[in-house]
């Protein structure tokens, strides 16, 4: 009230604000907030979004009525301004587009659908985060026919990422609808990760593992995609004992894993050692580097969802490949991945970052954080898997893992 305050610090004032003011002056607070004079629709947002998570450190409800609407249209305010497929953006505008996705989800802010749609299907947006948290808001929206459809046409868009593709499968997997069941069951002709992503979200249902099996059984999803860490671990999730014989008896043939992984690092690092690279070289390993590692690890600053990588080049070759090929074979703890089972029958996955009050601050696979109300919790466990991909093995050649390598060796 009696002092001015920079732009960028809004947020955090207002999340103090929510927080800690005395609970019979929050709802007069949000009101004189909402009606707050300011120079941009950035602002406004910012100051909803300190409130909104100030009161969700808090533990509070009662505030919906007032709050709801406020963030509906702030979140329409945003989308607005910052379209997709906005020109000349920077990353504060990308957060801002995230943001108000978001809050659009989560409020099913029904309104701005057709802005929702326009980040999956406009040519001219490039940002996978973007598409991925639309569809995520879509599907909080409505799980009618045409979201799912869209979801449908992702996984099997070819133009696409295989990272996205694998996220959207990924996401899917937290909504058990039985459109989305049907739609996972149906989807073919996609790259063996994405297939472990689409079994992963369709075992976390019992209707779902019955159609993996069945699958499997016919040749119609490979049986070592049953032995993928994330998939085995969704798959005994409340199995039945029934499903648990069938189960064995599936994988009772295929090699373990860790051999399987030992033998691709073994050729790999044979043919690397007849590598001679050049200065053009290690620039190709600077682009391998930030097209499927920069996302989350930085070289000298812990602002990445992983750990810093400065210094890495001492430790070897073998050490460096061990990591890419094969992340969960040694797993440190400050780093291991959580399946968190919501009460409303959700489950998600993320790297735990933090506690803020009565929210449980986690990293997801995009190298975002996202909160999650203590009391939403029926279970959390620690995960037999890192939140790095696996499928690193796969998807680089052996060109791009000798040029990444020797990028990560002159760190």
């Amino acid at each position: 009230k009696k002092a001015a305050l920079p732009d960028n610090k809004m947020s955090l004032a207002y999340q103090q604000i929510a927080r800690y003011l005395p609970e019979g002056q929050i709802e007069s607070a949000i009101q004189t907030a909402r009606n707050k004079v300011v120079a941009t629709s950035d602002v406004t947002s910012q100051i909803y979004r300190g409130i909104s998570e100030g009161l969700a450190q808090r533990g509070v409800k009662g505030f919906e009525k007032i709050l709801n609407p406020w963030g509906n249209e702030v979140a329409a305010q945003i989308l607005e301004k910052y379209p997709a497929g906005f020109e000349n953006k920077t990353e504060e505008i990308s957060a801002s587009q995230s943001f108000a996705i978001r809050i659009a989800g989560d409020l099913k802010a029904a309104q701005v659908k057709p802005q929702l749609m326009a980040f999956i299907e406009n040519k001219k947006e490039t940002d996978s985060n973007l598409k991925a948290g639309a569809l995520r808001a879509l599907l909080n929206i409505s799980s009618d026919e045409a979201t799912v459809n869209l979801a449908s046409k992702m996984l099997t868009d070819e133009s696409l990422s295989r990272d996205l593709r694998k996220r959207v499968a990924t996401m899917l997997g937290e909504f058990s609808s039985p459109q989305i069941t049907t739609m996972l069951a149906e989807t073919v002709k996609t790259p063996p990760e994405v297939e472990a992503s689409i079994v992963a979200a369709l075992a976390g249902t019992t209707s779902g593992k019955e159609i993996v099996f069945e699958k499997v059984r016919k040749g119609m999803f490979m049986s070592r995609t049953l032995i993928d860490p994330r998939v085995e671990e969704r798959i005994l999730m409340n199995i039945t004992p029934q499903q648990q014989a069938e189960y064995e008896a599936l994988i009772a043939n295929v090699d373990p894993v860790n051999g399987e992984r030992q033998a691709l690092i073994d050729e790999r690092l044979k043919s690397f050692k007849n590598y001679k690279p050049t200065s053009v070289q290690l620039d190709s390993g600077s682009i391998v580097y930030n097209q499927n590692c920069g996302t989350c690890h930085r070289k000298t600053v812990m602002s990445g969802i992983g750990p810093q990588l400065h210094g890495i080049g001492k430790r070897g070759p073998e050490a460096i490949a061990e990591k890419i090929l094969d992340p969960n074979r040694n797993i440190s703890e400050a780093f291991r991945n959580y399946s968190i089972k919501l009460k409303d029958g959700k489950i998600l996955t993320g790297l735990f970052r933090r506690e803020e009050g009565a929210v449980i601050v986690f990293g997801d696979l995009a190298g975002k954080e996202f909160s999650v109300a203590k009391k939403d919790i029926a279970e959390q466990k620690a995960s037999r898997y890192t939140i790095m991909p696996d499928h690193f093995g796969k998807t680089l050649s052996q060109g791009e893992f000798n040029a990444l390598l020797t990028y990560l060796l002159n760190w």
